[in-house]
């Protein structure tokens, strides 16, 4: 017995967010899961929305077996949607860059540590704001770079790291140490054609204009050795190691907050295959 569908219960939704679609079908019990149909496969007048959801629900009434209730007839419960896409290997990676931000202390509100004297900067504010941009990459693979994910999370890219599109569009250009890799997400799909587990992936980075090992630090004085006080001019004000105004300057930490590592590896598929779940 084929399926057969319930247009009572046939349904379509257009929102500003997007669209919708269910229908009910009734089959044999024992034919249910070969003709039901499968996630990603296209509604047939609306090929755009795609099943999304299947649900199964005793239709009349069951008799009772050593196994439990078993219905003659079935009724399929099928939900159509925009979310759903049968995993592509070939799709390019996708890019996202989103805003974000850090905010630099300028010394205000600190104090000397000999006399334990206020730093006087009227003309300098508490803090400032450092922009900085999250970068999310989102691509399906065969197999996860597992390794690579472990070993690079936590790290800054070693050299510029560039990734172009099929159409030799720049996607993402960055210099050396200004990236920072801070994890992936990893969500299984089962593709029922294939009969196979692909991956979605969805690295993110932390993107700043400096390298991610410069910091900011609050002005210093020039120790004088000799005199083993603070060195003065002549006028008798302190000198700074970062200008006659103190105002602070960029640092390479010693030793470095972050070490680096090839970014490559993490587009570049493991010669392994990632266990089916």
């Amino acid at each position: 017995m084929p399926l057969k569908e319930q247009y009572e219960n046939w349904e379509v939704e257009f929102t500003r967010d997007g669209a919708r679609a269910h229908r009910e079908f009734l089959c044999r019990w024992e034919e249910a899961q070969m003709l039901a149909p499968k996630p990603g496969e296209p509604h047939p007048w609306w090929p755009q929305l795609t099943v999304s959801n299947v649900r199964f629900e005793g239709f009349g009434k069951p008799t009772m077996t050593e196994f439990g209730a078993r219905f003659e007839m079935l009724r399929l419960l099928v939900d159509y949607s925009l979310e759903y896409r049968k995993p592509n290997l070939d799709d390019p990676p996708r890019i996202t860059w989103e805003y974000a931000s850090e905010t630099l202390s300028v010394a205000a509100g600190r104090t000397w540590d000999d006399i334990s004297k206020p730093i006087d900067y009227e003309d300098l504010a508490d803090a400032v704001v450092y922009p900085m941009r999250t970068l999310n990459i989102d691509l399906t693979v065969r197999t996860v770079p597992r390794a690579a994910i472990d070993s690079l999370v936590g790290k800054i890219n070693d050299a510029q790291w560039t990734i172009k599109g099929f159409d030799g569009q720049t996607l993402v250009d960055a210099a050396a140490e200004t990236l920072l890799f801070q994890g992936a997400e990893q969500t299984g799909v089962w593709d029922f054609t294939d009969e196979h587990w692909y991956w979605r992936l969805c690295y993110r980075f932390l993107w700043r204009p400096r390298s991610h090992n410069e910091l900011w630090r609050p002005p210093r004085r020039v120790w004088d050795a000799e005199a083993e006080d603070w060195a003065r001019n002549a006028d008798g004000t302190y000198q700074y190691v970062d200008g006659p105004e103190g105002q602070g300057a960029w640092t390479t930490t010693t030793p470095k907050l972050y070490e680096t590592g090839d970014f490559a590896a993490l587009l570049e598929a493991p010669d392994e295959e990632t266990a089916d779940l």
